[in-house]
């Protein structure tokens, strides 16, 4: 029974709550202040010419997540070689072109946006930092390009400064955490998808109908699993060694995905009582620990949740051994239960092995030594070309625009203004539909900042004069915006804050305050962020319908290749093509796209596997040729076909050509639309 005291001691214990989920934040601010102050404090010894680059790069390169900050910082130190590179090249080819270099620089920031939205992750920030590093050095070497190579060197000096301040900084004060929400999220995601697959052999009827739901919720979890990773490689050197594991890892997932779809759509045509009757031998011969647990619950705290065997080192190597022993065992079934029974074994073993490939990437992320390379790690594979070409134009046209109006105005800080147009525009540019108003925000931020940086210059520094009470002002500051910026509500202004804070302020040896000068620079920043974002407004990016709806054309087109023998790629390729299109979905889409895509997946392996299952008598050629009319959107076609290929192997001993035209079958029935007439 509760004392009268205790909604008093409930009062009271609300605050070390609040301050809890308060300390992360301002511990990050924290450090960014720290990098920032470091990173100004070497500039300032080294007597650079202007230090606030330094600042500024250790104040973007610092990210609350530990693997972010140093993937983050090591792309950002590989862009802004390739930048500074570019920006002596393109002075040594127009030497005496003014007009020439211009619009090489709008060239080559169009062929940074193009890039940075082909690539993902922090990979793609090598573009954009390649990109505007030309701008800044452009800014200053354009009146003056003889001394290209020395503001060249020097610009990537300050910048390479700030990024290994803050890279220090962030990996000598936290421990990351990435490898273990990875391992979560892995076996959260594996033991859903296995506790649905046992769940559907055991009452298909029940399972059907909420299964594409779930299915289609857990396709998107698993492509989330894509920036994690580059986190956990960020944190773990020998993560990055065999990342390929990972990668694999994902793949298996997604295959596992593909197994349980294929049992569905052949269980979800047949009555109650028959579905369950063809998929009890199958059930019955799954391993014992697949019928021992259900699906762990989704989010972070699955990983917390699970079984303390499930979470050993010792579990996570031996669940794929187990696997691979499930999956010959289910391949190895006797085909006493004819065309269904093998369909069903082989949809498990497929599931089998994906959940093997995902148990590897446990235990490498749980004990190095127990992971098995894969032979072959999935290349780089583009979902979509038209994105980044439309991304790329859009930048092309925003720096021009800005050149164009500099020299028509012969304004002072224009170039200081197309600068951070640049950044602007590349780092918002890939965000795609939300990149008009991210950019936006990131203006508004910037407006913001510049009021409090002219508090800074105007009334608090002129009464001190050392870098000490230099750095504390400016702490005093970073601290508190760089911990809002972690909070979603408030991050799009002030990640600009925290990112444009301190070139507004532009710290220098022999600080000046000069109200003139410091409002040029300061309408020079503003503007050019305000400029990149009305650019981003005007010039819309592809909508992401539209981009939805390519991924499952373009899925479509390739599939119908396949069909028609005029593209024979290796089951794993195809695998990688499909994988990438599944993780470039993009957010807020209809569901159903997912869906469309793993369909297709598993329809172009069966054709693979149909194809080359087809001799050279007179019953390959009509099988080729059924397939050939899926080339031809002739669904019907096909389907007859298929039809009269299977009458003639009835009671044959090889169920594979039966198995596999069966699986088309099942898929094609569901989505004959898509595959009729996308």
């Amino acid at each position: 029974m509760s004392s009268p005291a205790a909604p008093a001691d409930d009062r009271i214990v609300a605050w070390p709550a609040w301050l809890e989920a308060a300390a992360p934040k301002l511990l990050y601010g924290a450090k960014l202040a720290f990098a920032v102050a470091l990173a100004l404090f070497i500039a300032f010894a080294l007597e650079l010419d202007n230090p606030s680059w330094a600042g500024t790069s250790a104040a973007i390169v610092c990210q609350p997540v530990l693997g972010a900050s140093l993937r983050k910082g090591f792309f950002r130190m590989v862009g802004t070689v390739v930048g500074a590179t570019m920006a002596v090249i393109l002075t040594g080819i127009f030497p005496q072109s003014r007009v020439g270099f211009l619009v090489g620089m709008a060239l080559w920031t169009a062929v940074c946006s193009f890039g940075n939205t082909l690539t993902r992750n922090f990979s793609a920030y090598a573009f954009a930092l390649s990109g505007y590093t030309l701008a800044i050095i452009a800014g200053d070497s354009i009146s003056e390009p003889g001394q290209a190579f020395h503001l060249a060197i020097t610009r990537a000096t300050e910048i390479i400064i700030g990024i290994s301040c803050a890279m220090a900084v962030t990996g000598l004060s936290e421990i990351g955490t990435s490898r273990d929400k990875l391992a979560g999220a892995v076996e959260a995601i594996g033991r859903e998808i296995l506790g649905h697959f046992r769940d559907l052999l055991r009452d298909p009827a029940s399972r059907v109908e909420a299964g594409p739901d779930v299915r289609r919720a857990l396709i998107a979890r698993v492509a989330a699993l894509d920036p994690v990773i580059d986190q956990a490689i960020g944190e773990e050197p020998e993560l990055r060694q065999r990342v390929a594991i990972l990668r694999d890892a994902t793949a298996g997932l997604f295959a596992a995905l593909t197994g349980w779809r294929i049992a569905e759509s052949h269980l979800v045509h047949l009555p109650g009582d028959e579905a369950r009757r063809r998929a009890r031998p199958v059930a019955e011969r799954l391993p014992e620990a697949w019928r021992a647990f259900g699906p762990a619950p989704s989010g972070s705290a699955a990983f917390d949740a699970a079984e303390p065997a499930l979470r050993s080192v010792d579990a996570a190597a031996g669940d794929r051994r187990r696997d691979l022993a499930a999956a010959r065992a289910l391949a190895g079934l006797k085909p006493g239960g004819g065309v269904s029974q093998r369909l069903l074994a082989d949809a498990a073993a497929r599931l089998a092995l994906g959940l093997a490939a995902a148990a590897n990437g446990l235990a490498l992320l749980r004990d190095p030594a127990r992971a098995r390379d894969p032979g072959r790690g999935p290349g780089f594979v583009v979902a979509d070309y038209l994105p980044a070409v439309v991304n790329a134009m859009r930048t092309f046209v925003s720096v021009l625009a800005g050149l164009l109006f500099w020299i028509l105005t012969e304004w002072p800080s224009g170039l200081g203004a197309v600068t951070f147009l640049s950044v602007t525009v590349l780092l918002m540019a890939p965000q795609q539909e939300k990149s008009g108003k991210a950019a936006l925000g990131f203006g508004i931020g910037t407006v913001l900042t510049a009021v409090l940086a002219a508090i800074v210059n105007f009334a608090l520094l002129p009464n001190h004069e050392s870098f000490f009470a230099l750095a504390g002002i400016l702490s005093c500051f970073l601290v508190p915006m760089a911990a809002l910026s972690t909070v979603p509500a408030f991050a799009p202004y002030f990640v600009a804050a925290t990112m444009n804070f301190v070139p507004l302020v532009g710290p220098t040896n022999q600080i000046t305050f000069n109200t003139l000068s410091f409002y040029n620079s300061a309408l020079g920043i503003v503007g050019g962020c305000l400029a990149g974002a009305l650019a981003l407004v005007l010039i819309p990016p592809v909508p992401r319908g539209m981009r939805a709806d390519r991924l499952v054309a373009l899925s479509l087109r390739d599939l119908r290749r396949l069909a028609s023998g005029r593209w024979c790629p290796r089951p794993e390729a195809w695998q990688n093509r499909l994988h990438a299109r599944l993780i470039a979905v993009p957010e807020g889409v209809d569901p159903v796209y997912g869906s469309q895509l793993v369909a297709i997946l598993s329809t172009g392996l069966q054709v693979l596997r149909l194809r080359g299952l087809a001799g050279r008598d007179a019953a390959g050629n009509r099988l080729r040729g059924a397939l050939e009319r899926l080339a031809h959107q002739d669904v019907d076609g096909m389907l007859a076909g298929l039809d009269a290929v299977d009458a003639d192997l009835v009671g044959g001993p090889d169920l594979r050509v039966p198995t596999a035209i069966q699986v088309v079958r099942d898929v094609v029935r569901q989505h004959r639309h898509e595959f009729g007439e996308g």
